[in-house]
């Protein structure tokens, strides 16, 4: 049970770290490009903000503190959600 919860969150850290891009039925890219820029560094900033909580949650439960830990752990997954 203690690490299950960690191996959860990574396992979404990895689901959520590839970027998917909506495009319309002709092929052709919804956004143009500088607005996916600027959204991909806002993304970034983001997903870096949710695997420092998730790391953060991780060292929490090694230490036994499950209740931050988990608090961590469902930042983390709301942002990686989000991105």
């Amino acid at each position: 049970m203690r690490y299950s919860l960690g191996f959860l969150v990574s396992a979404s850290v990895l689901l959520f770290t590839f970027p998917v891009e909506a495009v319309v039925a002709d092929g052709f890219s919804v956004a143009s490009e500088e607005v996916k820029i600027a959204q991909g560094e806002g993304k970034k900033q983001r997903r870096d903000e949710a695997l420092r909580l998730n790391q953060l949650g991780m060292q929490q439960l090694d230490k036994g503190e499950y209740r931050e830990a988990l608090n961590n752990f469902e930042q983390a997954l709301v942002i990686f959600i989000e991105v």
